[in-house]
């Protein structure tokens, strides 16, 4: 059974794309089936399917009041200002939706505006078409097999919420919630209010928002379209504005400050992304050991990545370039030895640097060396 106590995992892209949905590049691939749907020049099924829900949202009232096709000078038609927006998109050279509208701020206000409110809707309609496709195990799908293993029963489920894991995550997806929501009611054996109250207690921080609510969990799959939409934040929104950062700054150093391990699961560590995690304090004063997945990466890759890095990585003895979700999460707490002191001034928030044991071979886990 794994412990979770004074563990923090953080999800970036990487950590979706097992569970089926896109990494930032496929939103812009899928972006751009949507244009060639829109002008008439592919008709296959996934572009038809979230033009059908893009088009009847842009022709709800209260979008239509935006009067957003003036702004972007076209015809008030879904298909024209789709293919404008995808058209700005790909002319900008951006590899993500996210990035393009970071660079909005110089446009005038209708312009910018409109902009963002349509790569919003466009985000929630694409992450709303891979929610409703029924995914089944793969072999990187670590949300599957964490449920499989970790809460596979009534009381490993109750060990689990005893001492969760912090999380953090960078994507907009709310599968982990939904899948636990389900394991809880159908394994648990909890209500649908007791599901509700457990996942709360999770505190999953979603920094740029979620096209879901704990509130409507179990409803997921029939939740408004638009709805989702308004509960995403992208860069433009929030990024720029200097007390959302440091309330980010101050909820991640939290949890990160307060763990022994961190894991970056799928995290590509962009730089933003980064200082939004490390920004708010010391490096000199973290003592987590931090882990990541490097999946098919190459070594002139991940040496890249560990010189612009502001901590150490360090690995389990897995080859580089094959660590995957599932190999990290079946590493989850390695056997590390530490003082009890320790774990009790972190846990109570003791500002003295603790002291860090270093960590011991034990015979369960791989035959090669440890890697530090």
């Amino acid at each position: 059974m794994f412990n979770f106590d004074d563990t923090t995992l953080i999800c970036g892209a990487g950590a979706s794309v097992p569970s089926g949905f896109p990494t930032g590049e496929g939103l812009i691939t899928d972006l751009k089936d949507l244009a060639l749907h829109a002008s008439g020049k592919k008709n296959a099924e996934k572009p038809r399917d979230i033009f059908v829900e893009f088009s009847k949202i842009f022709q709800s009232d209260f979008i239509q009041k935006k009067n957003i096709h003036t702004a972007f000078g076209c015809q008030n038609r879904s298909s024209e200002v789709l293919i404008y927006f995808v058209k700005e998109l790909t002319n900008s050279s951006f590899t993500t939706i996210d990035s393009f509208l970071t660079k909005t701020n110089y446009l005038r206000n209708e312009l910018k505006e409109g902009l963002q409110e349509i790569g919003k809707i466009l985000i929630a309609c694409i992450i709303d078409y891979y929610e409703k496709i029924p995914t089944y195990e793969t072999k990187q799908d670590w949300i599957e097999h964490l449920l499989n293993t970790c809460l596979d029963t009534k009381a490993n489920i109750e060990r689990f919420f005893n001492r969760p894991p912090k999380i953090i995550t960078f994507n907009y997806d709310n599968k982990l919630e939904f899948l636990l929501y389900h394991r809880l009611i159908q394994v648990g054996g909890c209500t649908h209010s007791e599901a509700l109250f457990r996942i709360e207690s999770l505190e999953i921080f979603h920094i740029y928002g979620s096209t879901g609510s704990i509130s409507n969990i179990d409803r997921l799959h029939q939740s408004n379209v638009y709805n989702k939409s308004l509960n995403i934040k992208v860069i433009n929104d929030e990024r720029n504005n200097e007390e959302y950062k440091k309330a980010i700054m101050k909820e991640t150093h939290r949890r990160i400050s307060t763990s022994l391990h961190v894991y970056f699961l799928g995290f590509g560590f962009d730089k933003i992304n980064c200082s939004l995690l490390f920004g708010g304090f010391s490096l000199n004063d973290l003592e987590p050991f931090f882990y990541s997945t490097d999946f098919k990466m190459t070594p002139e890759e991940i040496e890249r990545r560990d010189e612009i890095l502001p901590i150490k990585l360090h690995n389990f003895g897995e080859t580089p370039g094959t660590i995957d979700c599932i190999k990290l999460i079946k590493n989850l707490r390695p056997p590390f030895h530490f003082d009890k002191q320790v774990v009790s001034r972190l846990r109570w928030g003791d500002s003295k640097k603790p002291k860090r044991i270093e960590p011991t071979y034990h015979s369960h886990q791989s035959s090669t060396s440890w890697m530090s």
